[in-house]
């Protein structure tokens, strides 16, 4: 049974999540792969393979480094089921890297609560949401997570509110570099802002429709679960279930803002839906639910695929 297998942490675990993520990439780039005869196309197409794995190895290590789970392989589980049904994301390189640079910073700003390294962990978290902004335009909302942190670690010393700007400047410095070498750097620049849109027609497609649906009723039913184990929790503990539900709703906000609906902004909502979704199949109580539930995660992707 899947959650009895994926219940524990063994390297088998891992390499299985990794096939079952390469087949996701595969099935969501196979016109791509069909059409595609050139070695850099190819090139690139490896190149966002690995930027998708590596991110889930990132979400792995902040999981276990913050005990946000316990030790099992549900998340990565989830991350791979819920992103692989995502094909719209899965096919654009700016949105994976993106992505994965946003969890770099999320591993930077949870760690804030050690109260080690503050000021190199409060830059690397700005210069990381920065330089995700130049992937994908609206990413640079993540800024308001990295402001509710120093809120609950640091808000008492002034210079720690100024080093964001700091990282974010530093990125700023290096783009403006770069577009004054680039003869269409104005074009680039027009074309790194993003307006708003509230026209969903997209979201109309079977496909993006039940993927949408999916996740919104999966996120609902857990979070329940999920707030009522955050006032078990110590306050200190707490801090980060508060820092996981903010990056949720703002991954929820870029959704509605973003112009482009293509559905390709969800894959900022997986990593952590994936532990919320975890955190409620550790409690619930019921194999034969969890069992259900679980199976009905990893098909997911390939109804998605049928329709």
């Amino acid at each position: 049974m899947l959650t009895s297998f994926f219940s524990s942490s063994k390297p088998i675990h891992v390499i299985i999540v990794i096939c079952f993520m390469t087949l996701g990439f595969i099935l969501a780039q196979i016109d791509v792969v069909t059409a595609t005869t050139s070695w850099p196309e190819m090139l690139q197409m490896v190149g966002m393979w690995l930027v998708y794995i590596a991110a889930m190895f990132v979400l792995n290590f902040i999981v276990q480094k913050n005990d946000l789970t316990k030790r099992n392989t549900y998340r990565i589980l989830l991350f791979a089921a819920f992103t692989a049904a995502l094909p719209m994301a899965l096919i654009r390189f700016e949105i994976l890297l993106s992505g994965f640079f946003i969890l770099l910073a999320i591993r930077r700003i949870i760690s804030l609560r050690s109260g080690l390294a503050i000021e190199r962990k409060l830059f690397d978290a700005s210069f990381w949401i920065a330089i995700a902004s130049l992937f994908y335009f609206w990413a640079i909302l993540f800024y308001l997570v990295l402001f509710l942190a120093i809120v609950y670690y640091v808000s008492y010393v002034i210079r720690y509110w100024l080093i964001p700007l700091v990282g974010a400047g530093c990125v700023a410095i290096l783009a403006s570099c770069y577009l004054l070498y680039r003869e269409d750097g104005a074009a680039l620049l027009l074309g790194y802002l993003d307006g708003i849109s509230f026209d969903f027609k997209a979201f109309n497609s079977p496909k993006l429709l039940v993927a949408t649906a999916f996740f919104t009723g999966i996120f609902l039913w857990s979070v329940i679960n999920y707030v009522k184990e955050m006032q078990k929790a110590t306050l200190k503990a707490r801090s980060v279930y508060v820092l996981v539900l903010a990056f949720t709703i703002i991954a929820m906000v870029i959704v509605i803002l973003n112009t482009q609906k293509t559905g390709g902004a969800l894959y900022f909502l997986i990593p952590m839906l994936s532990v919320i979704v975890t955190t409620y199949i550790e409690r619930a109580k019921g194999q034969v639910f969890k069992e259900a539930l679980l199976w009905l995660i990893v098909l997911l992707p390939f109804a998605i695929y049928v329709l």
